[in-house]
């Protein structure tokens, strides 16, 4: 079973009139957004996502994972793609 593995993938919180949380943060694999996959988090001004995400439905190749954070503004990250 092939995983992606990410180490260190570390968020700021966003900054407007205050510090939001992270409320949550959602990804998905090659462009394809209608499958992306949505996981919260213990809110939090800072996050690190350390975690094995499962790849055994892609097939065989090269594939983009693509990543965002939600603020508890409802607010969305930048998307990070890899």
């Amino acid at each position: 079973m092939r995983t992606f593995i990410f180490i260190a993938i570390v968020c700021h919180a966003f900054v407007s009139l205050g510090q939001n949380s992270i409320q949550s943060y959602e990804y998905w694999f090659n462009g394809n957004y209608a499958a992306k996959q949505l996981q919260t988090v213990v809110p939090a001004a800072q996050y690190t996502l350390n975690t094995a995400i499962p790849t055994n439905a892609l097939p065989a190749g090269l594939h983009v994972i693509n990543v965002r954070f939600k603020d508890d503004s409802a607010r969305y990250s930048p998307t990070i793609s890899q």
